[in-house]
């Protein structure tokens, strides 16, 4: 099925059932707010890159009421959920549309911003696209700042595809067949990077790099801006 972010039933369909179908995103947002609500420095800004609906703020000003956050998505559908969410954080919680194709473009605004992070959306973005947004976001980083990402990363049928659709069927209580897993994949017509190549994107634009949390075809990664 075609992601249809744009439209407004598909975004609300999407705000429903993220996490039935996928239980990993839900342990890795988990880690993600529980890092976030550790590391943020109050009087700083987060900034994150696909904001979506609005859910992992919702859970991360239940921890960190304090917390200031810019958040940039290209689906106005998205966005207006976000903002329905998040009415009691107004103040707080920034929103702009904008593509991240062309992130280069956004202004954001004017801020320390000590943490970053996107989850589950960059993959939609070409490779070169996805490299430009790791250098916006290392350039808009302050020294020693920290960008974390979580997002899906390449897997090929062969030839580990046996073990990989048993991973997923036990994970999601289903019996999937293989070609009816990697077709699903397929058909995203997303651009997910190999770990590897991942992380060396990440290094190239000036991070340093670790993976945090594997899970089948789901990453979780940090880059660390240097001090100097």
């Amino acid at each position: 099925m075609q992601d249809q972010w744009d439209n407004p039933e598909f975004a609300r369909y999407w705000d429903q059932a993220a996490l039935i179908r996928n239980p990993i995103r839900a342990e890795q947002i988990e880690i993600l707010v529980s890092l976030i609500a550790d590391l943020y420095q109050k009087g700083t800004h987060i900034l994150d890159l696909g904001i979506g609906s609005g859910q992992i703020e919702e859970l991360l000003f239940a921890r960190r009421p304090e917390s200031v956050v810019v958040g940039i998505d290209a689906s106005r559908a998205m966005l207006d959920l976000a903002q329905e969410r998040l009415t009691s954080y107004k103040a707080q919680c920034t929103l702009i549309q904008h593509d991240l194709a062309t992130l280069q473009e956004c202004t954001l605004p004017t801020a320390t911003y000590q943490l970053a992070f996107s989850v589950q959306t960059l993959h939609h973005l070409t490779y070169e696209e996805q490299q430009a947004v790791f250098r916006f976001v290392a350039q808009t980083l302050a020294p020693g700042g920290i960008f974390l990402l979580i997002d899906r990363v390449e897997i090929k049928p062969e030839p580990f595809g046996a073990l990989y659709l048993s991973m997923w069927n036990h994970l999601t209580a289903s019996q999937d067949t293989e070609n009816a897993f990697f077709e699903e994949l397929r058909q995203k017509e997303d651009h997910p990077m190999p770990l590897e190549q991942l992380l060396k994107g990440l290094q190239e634009a000036g991070f340093q790099t670790s993976c945090l949390h594997l899970y089948l075809h789901r990453a979780f990664v940090a880059g660390i801006k240097p001090a100097q």
